[in-house]
């Protein structure tokens, strides 16, 4: 059985967690919802409009492409559908894991992207 949710979601940044910690920018805005590790950078990522916040994730979402190729490589593979259950499981988690722990990184160092 699936794990009801805490909240109105998983992260906003790294997509996984649903601890159901709740931010709002603004009174009345609605919130956004993100896990213990990730609510420092709310503030940040809300702040941005959505263009720039969109490059930020666009690099972030590249880095993660180029790290999946890599695993690929090691798993011996470029073929999806040749990978076992096990071995895809560990690969999406870790396009995923990749992606949030960029696009973090970026937003903590918040150097400009362009």
């Amino acid at each position: 059985m699936a794990k009801q949710s805490l909240s109105g979601g998983p992260c906003w940044l790294c997509r996984r967690r649903d601890d159901g910690v709740g931010y709002m920018l603004r009174h009345n805005a609605r919130p956004v919802w993100s896990c213990s590790e990730h609510l420092h950078l709310v503030k940040k990522g809300q702040a941005m409009s959505q263009r720039e916040f969109d490059i930020y994730e666009g690099q972030a979402l590249h880095d993660a492409m180029c790290m999946a190729a890599d695993r690929l490589d090691r798993l011996g593979t470029g073929d999806l559908n040749a990978l076992s259950e096990v071995q895809a499981v560990e690969f999406f988690r870790g396009f995923l894991d990749d992606f949030g722990t960029s696009l973090a990184d970026k937003l903590e160092k918040l150097d400009p992207p362009f």
